[in-house]
Formats: structure tokens, sequence, C-alpha cells
């Protein structure tokens, strides 16, 4: 039979013998949750940036269970794992985390506590994500006869500089450079 965890059934025997005669009994029984919750962590909304980097990244963590979910934490790191330790909260069995600016790649560790008190911890696959912007800390013309130096310093702690533009029409065209000094 398929029965539900954590249920009171009553359970009913007749016996017969060999010559018709039969017997009825009944005993109750209660079935226990010993199956633990399930998790699946899929990206949830983004914003790809380049070379694998994300601008912005929602991880869903979609989770089942056959009684019900008591308690869901989670916790980021850039390790293999971390022990969930900040209470999530969520909808229809998704619970979404925004993953933060870092210049390691970041994980998701997910835990579901049913309540059966049966529990999953999973962790996602590492992500790299930079939603901050770049800035420039320092700006520097040297003029020449008919020539300029340019000397910028960029900062940008998590995906790090990749590209200079330098512009001498306003803005209305660029010339791309990896160097900081042009």
């Amino acid at each position: 039979y398929q029965l539900d965890a954590n249920k009171e059934y009553t359970i009913y025997v007749k016996a017969e013998d060999s010559l018709g005669n039969v017997v009825f009994s009944s005993g109750k029984a209660t079935t226990i949750d010993q199956t633990k919750p399930n998790i699946i962590i899929t990206e949830g909304n983004n914003v790809k940036g380049n070379n694998g980097w994300y601008k912005g990244l929602t991880l869903d963590s979609t989770i089942t269970d056959n009684v019900g979910i008591k308690e869901v934490k989670y916790c980021e790191t850039t390790e293999a794992n971390c022990e969930p330790n900040e209470t999530l909260e969520g909808q229809e069995n998704v619970y979404s985390v925004n993953l933060g600016s870092n210049s390691l790649p970041t994980r998701l560790c997910v835990k579901a506590i049913d309540t059966s008190n049966n529990e999953t911890t999973k962790c996602s696959d590492i992500y790299k994500v930079d939603s901050t912007i770049p800035t420039v800390s320092n700006f520097t013309v040297t003029p020449n006869d008919d020539t300029v130096t340019l000397e910028v310093t960029g900062v940008d702690n998590e995906s790090g500089i990749n590209k200079y533009f330098y512009s001498k029409d306003g803005g209305q065209s660029f010339v791309e450079s990896a160097n900081s000094n042009y």
C-alpha cells in the first residue's frame, strides 16, 4: 500500500483457516516520515557579463518534501561548503538568494529541515558576480608638444579592469586600450 507519512492508520486483518473459520482483527499504526527534503538549485534572474562573470545573479532553490518544510537556511562561501545559518524565506517552495559581488568564485549552500526534522544540505555550482561599477581614483593629463599622456588609476575589486577607453571629442568616439596609461 502507498501510505502517507506521519499519519495514523487502522489496519484490518482477516484470517481464515482450512475449514473456513474466519477471524477479524485490527490495530492502529502511525507511519514515520524518514524522507529527506529534495533541493534543486538553479539560476534565476541574472545579467551575464563577460568572461564568465555575472553583473547580477539570483539563485533559486526549489525545495520539495512529502510532509512539509519547517525551516530553510543558507550561506554564501568561496570554499567547498559552509554551514547554513541565515534564515531564508520563500514562496510556493521556491527560495531565492541574490549572490553578492565577490572577487572570488562564490557558491550558495542551502539547508532544508522538514516537519519531521529530516534535513538536507546542498551547495550550488560556483559563480563569479560583480555588480559593482569600477571607479577611477586618479586621472592625470600631461601635455607635450602635440600629444598628451594620460595616466589613469582604475579600481574594480571584483572582476578587475579589462579595458580602458579614451576620447578626445567629448565621448563621440573612443580609442580602446588594455593599458591604463595612454
